[in-house]
């Protein structure tokens, strides 16, 4: 892996971080009854955790790193 993708792979990790980092921020401050706050945060947290191993999955597999445009 040279240094120009790692770069990439770098920058690609940071902004998805902190896309559902805001998104978790955003549904803690929003008005939203207690029991179904709970549970989309689940639902998020776990659709994260699915997109994050499908990516490292990618990875392993040879497929290029996506890059963002």
């Amino acid at each position: 892996m040279d240094a120009n993708s790692l770069l990439h792979l770098f920058v690609y990790v940071l902004v998805i971080g902190c896309v559902f980092g805001l998104g978790l921020y955003l549904l803690s401050i929003l008005p939203i009854p207690e029991p179904w706050k709970g549970w989309i945060r689940v639902a998020f947290i776990a659709i994260a955790v699915i997109f994050l191993m499908f990516w490292l999955l990618s990875l392993v597999g040879g497929a290029p790193v996506p890059k963002i445009r």
